[in-house]
Parts: C-alpha cells; structure tokens; sequence
C-alpha cells in the first residue's frame, strides 16, 4: 500500500496527486503501426484530473 502526503498549494498539488495517481494504477501500451506508442491508462487521465478538481472546488 503506498501514500503521500501533499502540503503544496492547490495548483501544485494537483499535479502531484496525479503524478502519484499515475504512479500507482496500470497502464498499458499499444502500437499501430507507427513509431510512437500509445499510452492506454486504467482509467482516462482527463476523467481523474475532473474529479480531483470538482473534490477541491465542492469541498466544504
């Protein structure tokens, strides 16, 4: 089990969460014919990044 304790300020502690978020859940990579991978996330990025912020702005 793994944790962390942010105490940054809030812009900078979201993008901390999501380093660590990133960290922690599984990604997986796909090629299509090009030279570059494609990274496939668990779950989507925008999706997380939208819950962190909604948990902040809606916090009480």
């Amino acid at each position: 089990m793994d944790d962390i304790m942010i105490k940054s300020p809030l812009l900078t502690a979201v993008e901390e969460a999501m380093h660590f978020i990133q960290k922690n859940i599984q990604v997986r990579f796909e090629f299509d014919g090009h030279l570059q991978r494609i990274e496939k996330w668990q779950f989507p990025l925008e999706a997380i990044r939208e819950l962190q912020l909604n948990a902040i702005i809606h916090r009480d």
